[in-house]
């Protein structure tokens, strides 16, 4: 697992130890699969466009333009959740999940 160090990702083993023989195979099999190059030419893209943006001045979206979860009703709650539905199905959203320190 010397990639995990070469990518500063060593944390990830930090409870290996405590671990049953069976979940140190499975993180070790799961960590195997990932392509750390990969993730790191990613993150780093990423975070350049964002350094390329800094001159950019966001501001808070209007009160009308959103929502919660904590508020809306019943239905708005199914129409959300059906149209989120059709733009996983459609290939309009998706989800990167980094973790760090």
């Amino acid at each position: 697992m010397e990639s995990l160090t070469a990518f500063g990702q060593e944390h990830l083993l930090t409870f290996y130890n405590s671990l049953t023989s069976d979940q140190q195979k499975s993180l070790h099999d799961e960590l195997s699969g990932l392509d750390f190059q990969k993730l790191d030419n990613i993150f780093k893209k990423a975070t350049a466009a964002s350094d390329e943006n800094k001159e950019v001045k966001l501001e808070p979206f209007p009160k009308d333009s959103f929502d919660s979860l904590m508020t809306a009703s019943v239905d708005k709650l199914k129409k959300w959740y059906d149209h989120g539905l059709n733009l996983i199905a459609d290939n309009k959203v998706a989800v990167i999940l980094l973790a760090g320190n």
